[in-house]
């Protein structure tokens, strides 16, 4: 069964947790908090992913590369990732599925990036705000037909 699937993907702890984590307000117009830190042992215990899909996640882009014998830590947009990604995965969706949602946010920043030349400060970060809260809607609306068959 499906259980059976996860433990063979090291998923069977994340299928035993069952609390309910609260993302903090995200505002993409304010870089990540670097004052949290955490080490990859750290992210793996309070998650419950395995190793193995952490080592995915990197491979794939969608956590940085850091080198923790340098001291190089991951911060806690990092651990909201992982949290993220352990609850696709009680889905059974994988690291390499994501490589999907990840290039849309790349390209996504891009644009964002594009339209903000020769604005800044408090002009960058409304625009940031207002390109980032249009394109989580259209998301959304677009995932909505697809769904549903309304093309």
């Amino acid at each position: 069964g499906i259980r059976d699937a996860q433990e063979s993907r090291g998923l069977g702890d994340v299928y035993k947790r069952q609390e309910v984590f609260q993302l903090p307000q995200l505002d993409p117009s304010v870089p990540p908090d670097e004052t949290l830190e955490f080490s990859k042992s750290e992210i793996l215990k309070r998650t419950g992913l395995s190793e193995e899909i952490f080592n995915d996640l990197e491979s794939y882009g969608i956590l940085p590369r850091r080198n923790q014998v340098v001291g190089e830590m991951y911060n806690a947009d990092d651990l909201f990732i992982v949290q993220i990604v352990a609850k696709y995965s009680v889905y059974g969706i994988e690291p390499r599925h994501l490589r999907q949602i990840k290039r849309g946010a790349d390209a996504e920043a891009l644009l964002i990036d594009q339209r903000l030349t020769g604005l800044q400060g408090k002009k960058a970060t409304k625009a940031v705000r207002e390109l980032s809260r249009l394109s989580s809607e259209l998301k959304t609306l677009l995932l909505r037909r697809a769904l549903h068959g309304n093309e």
